[in-house]
């Protein structure tokens, strides 16, 4: 019998993840509210539902009668809530474990599970609601304030006195479903992302993102560049990774993408987050190209109940072999895009793959300061530092948004190391 593979919502992984599916001879079926006119995804499926993805009864019944083998959700927390109930009651595949789920959703329990596995955590301030004057009294500036079930840095604010703190706290209830809130040391130092792999309960190193200089959006420093080739290799690969294992092991955690996200400061590893999906960046176009593993077509696969090749990790390209390339992050401005240009002569290129596209003609950038205003995450493979110095020139030579008056919407930086 063919596979058959439903697609919860489109994602920025779903198109990717249909065309693998295709290439494998696997049937494809995309649901949620949306009209197929205003889906790629949808427009690439084999099949189209009009079903709301939180309408679970409907889709139990559905999937079902249609003889659904698997259920996919990228990288959206939402859908792959509603893809964890969904597979649960069809008896269907989901990768993650209850509480490596739990955990990729709940920092503050995260972080427990981190210093219980001998991996340092920021200090934690206690704070609610009240704003009692003892727990005020307590808190050290600067610290961090946001919530502790979102994403994408949505209700994320540095504070650096009590006058900014209720506006914060605030704030971050708006984007927290539970309504539990993180207050905590900020720590200055080296930001990286350690993407890893974890197959059969053993946690495999991708790769490691070091941020290296950042850009001023509304008032507080973020992503600019990230170099793919982190001076902390040998201290993750020596120390960090085996805590990681135990964290794994703790959570359950059997298969699935992940990423870590972290502080290095006076070499030792503060972690931030644990995201247990794949990345909403799309990282994984760059690493199938850098080291040779696909996480997106791995996630597709165990969600079809098919497991992973050994091969494959024996044959990864050891990280010496890999060629230079650093993580170009364009923010931008708030306005309304009318025009677009550059980014079809990007497409062309084999040394420069776009990862993330969020915004074209008609669309409008919001002032946020959190991730929803990155225009375009950019990865640019170069032989020397002074070849992706001259790369980074020509994306902002040739890549635009402009605005109903001509006014490029793009923040643009300069590399150099």
């Amino acid at each position: 019998m063919k596979k058959k593979l439903l697609l919860l919502g489109a994602d920025n992984s779903a198109v990717d993840a249909i065309k693998y599916a295709h290439s494998k001879g696997i049937y494809t079926i995309v649901t949620d509210n949306r009209p197929p006119a205003a889906s790629e995804a949808k427009q690439l499926s084999d099949e189209q539902w009009m079903i709301n993805i939180t309408e679970i009864d409907e889709l139990d019944k559905k999937c079902r009668e249609e003889k659904i083998t698997g259920v996919y959700a990228g990288n959206h927390e939402f859908c792959l809530d509603c893809c964890k109930k969904l597979c649960e009651r069809l008896g269907l595949p989901f990768y993650a474990s209850d509480a490596g789920w739990r955990a990729s959703r709940d920092k503050l329990f995260y972080k427990e599970v981190c210093r219980e596995c001998g991996i340092s955590t920021p200090r934690l301030f206690e704070l609610d609601e009240s704003f009692r004057k003892e727990d005020i009294s307590r808190i050290d500036y600067p610290v961090i304030v946001k919530p502790s079930d979102s994403c994408a840095q949505q209700g994320l604010s540095l504070v650096t006195s009590v006058e900014d703190l209720k506006e914060a706290f605030n704030l971050a209830l708006q984007f927290s479903d539970s309504k539990k809130i993180i207050v905590e040391e900020y720590i200055s130092g080296d930001e990286v992302f350690i993407f890893c792999f974890i197959h059969d309960g053993i946690v495999t190193l991708l790769a490691v993102s070091e941020d290296m200089a950042a850009t001023d959006i509304n008032g507080r420093q973020n992503f600019g560049f990230g170099l793919h080739k982190s001076r902390y290799l040998p201290l993750i690969n020596e120390t960090l990774m085996p805590r990681l294992q135990k964290v794994a092991e703790k959570l359950g955690c059997r298969d699935g993408a992940c990423v870590v996200q972290g502080i290095f400061r006076d070499n030792e590893f503060y972690s931030l987050e644990f995201g247990y999906r794949l990345d909403g960046i799309r990282s994984w176009r760059h690493l199938s190209k850098s080291c040779g593993i696909n996480q997106l077509e791995l996630m597709v696969d165990l969600a079809l109940g098919i497991r992973p090749d050994e091969n494959i990790w024996n044959n990864m390209v050891p990280e010496e072999n890999r060629r230079l390339s650093i993580g170009y992050v364009i923010w931008a401005k708030p306005g309304r895009v009318a025009r677009a240009e550059g980014q079809d002569m990007l497409n062309e290129r084999d040394d420069i793959v776009i990862l993330l596209d969020n915004f074209k003609a008609g669309s409008e950038i919001l002032p946020n300061d959190n991730m929803r205003s990155i225009a375009y995450d950019i990865t640019i493979y170069g032989d020397s530092y002074e070849d992706l110095s001259c790369k980074v020139k020509e994306i902002n030579q040739f890549l635009h948004l402009y605005d109903p008056q001509g006014r490029d919407l793009l923040i643009y930086l300069d590399f150099s190391l």
